[in-house]
């Protein structure tokens, strides 16, 4: 009876990570084609360009700001960079306790003027209103603290723009980054989003708002992040562009319709909130019945900070879950309903299978192992397969990735630091993966107690102006 609990439990796990690695495999043969056809557009480039600039639609870069004063003028530097005709910055200060409002009114010669936009989006009152001498795109809203979310509805109520993009304020655009967004929705109809990829900016040289060098972050966490970011952004999210859209466009970088967005209510205060506004955008389109586009821009780049310590990178990755855990029950009833179609039948199931249950049957296969060995039934076939299949293909896709990031991004060109990251990739599943998994295990559990919405605060030494 115990050996046919044992065969049981051996065939429920190999056929999990079968089927999940097999998904990721199939995401990996959808995305090659996407990378090769964005590849052909983006040299098309006179298409763009002849284009009369009345038919280019404007863009709105909103930047939410709370007691960012170490980092707040880099980001802004490099947005006012972009290079594009018709965009806007608004930088909303969401009642910094700081001098970052002092500084922005120093540095770039603000002025007060008037309140005429129309709140469409309930948020936390506005105080005031600044403009620039020197920079006539520049908008500072000043506002009493009601979060990042409330911050970019404010963002939004102001928005001149069809569109608008949210970018974090320890965060630099790259200059042509929203000419590539806009080459591909000139091209497109129906678009309700658009995802960028995020590099880590940790580590590399930055001067006047502008990356001077590309450089791996200095610490061991740091440098295995951006092997991770890498293939989640690469391989993961463009895959999903033929398979009815994105789960998720980030909230680090993400262009959206604003009417879209307002129609769906804007963003709500969770800590989840840009998956929360892809899936009530997904979820809105459907009961609507109307065709609808969100899809993932894997050239167009925004380069972020992330934690560099072991404490406060396990501290996000705990929020983070929990905070999937709390998206996926709100929006429960879509899960299997024919009435969301693709996102019913397959954005939710991988959300539930894939993020949420994934670290908790991972652990337990851990666990199970240890457990078999010690008590002397371990399976060597059924160990190896699973080796194989859970590790041996996430390595592969990792290092697909990096190839693909040097074949279509080219951002780290040092032959070094292809090599340490080709070394980060090997030994990824040997040491950061198992820990991902139980600080995932944990944030799951998290859910269910009060520290669920708990933020952390985050080291931003890298960035300082």
């Amino acid at each position: 009876m115990n050996e046919q609990i044992f065969s049981s439990i051996d065939l429920f796990l190999l056929t999990y990570f079968l089927l999940l690695n097999g998904f990721y495999g199939f995401l990996l043969i959808l995305t090659n084609p996407e990378m090769i056809r964005r590849a052909q557009e983006t040299r098309a480039n006179d298409l763009y360009n002849i284009l009369p600039l009345s038919l280019v639609p404007p863009i709105s870069l909103i930047i939410p700001a709370h007691n960012e004063k170490d980092v707040i003028l880099l980001s802004i530097t490099a947005a006012l960079q972009i290079k594009f005709s018709h965009f806007e910055v608004i930088v909303v200060d969401d009642g910094s306790t700081d001098e970052t409002l002092e500084l922005l009114i120093e540095k770039y010669r603000l002025f007060p003027v008037p309140s005429v936009f129309i709140p469409v989006l309930q948020t936390a009152p506005i105080k005031s209103c600044y403009r620039s001498k020197e920079y006539p795109q520049l908008l500072v809203l000043q506002k009493e603290n009601g979060g990042r979310e409330d911050a970019i509805n404010a963002g939004i109520n102001a928005s001149t723009a069809p569109f608008f993009i949210g970018i974090d304020a320890d965060s630099l655009i790259e200059p042509d980054a929203i000419h590539l967004l806009m080459q591909h929705l000139l091209t497109k109809r129906n678009i309700c989003a658009m995802g960028g990829t995020l590099c880590i900016i940790n580590g590399c040289t930055i001067e006047q708002g502008t990356l001077k060098k590309i450089l791996l972050p200095p610490s061991f966490w740091g440098s295995m992040q951006v092997v991770e970011y890498l293939k989640s952004f690469f391989f993961g999210r463009v895959g999903w562009n033929k398979l009815g859209g994105s789960p998720l466009i980030s909230g680090g970088f993400g262009l959206f319709n604003k009417q879209t967005v307002i129609e769906v209510g804007g963003l709500t205060k969770v800590l989840a909130g840009d998956l929360d506004l892809t899936i009530r955008i997904h979820k809105y389109m459907h009961e609507k019945k109307q065709p609808y586009e969100i899809e993932y821009m894997f050239d167009a780049v925004v380069w972020t900070d992330v934690p560099q310590t072991y404490s406060a990178l396990a501290k996000q990755r705990k929020r983070w879950q929990s905070s999937i855990v709390d998206v996926c029950w709100r929006y429960k009833k879509m899960f299997f309903n024919y009435k969301y179609g693709i996102t019913g039948f397959l954005h939710f199931p991988y959300i539930l299978f894939g993020e949420i249950l994934g670290p908790l049957i991972e652990g337990f296969g851990y666990i199970y192992i240890i457990f078999c060995y010690f008590i002397g039934v371990l399976n060597t076939t059924f160990f190896w397969y699973l080796i194989i299949i859970a590790w041996g293909v996430s390595m592969f896709l990792t290092i697909a990735s990096l190839i693909m990031q040097e074949i279509f991004l080219k951002k780290y060109t040092s032959k070094w630091q292809i090599l340490k990251m080709v070394f980060y990739s090997l030994v990824e599943n040997f040491t950061y993966r198992p820990l991902t998994v139980w600080w995932r295990i944990e944030g799951f559990c998290r859910y269910f107690t009060k520290k669920r919405f708990m933020r952390e605060t985050m080291d931003r030494s890298s960035l300082q102006n």
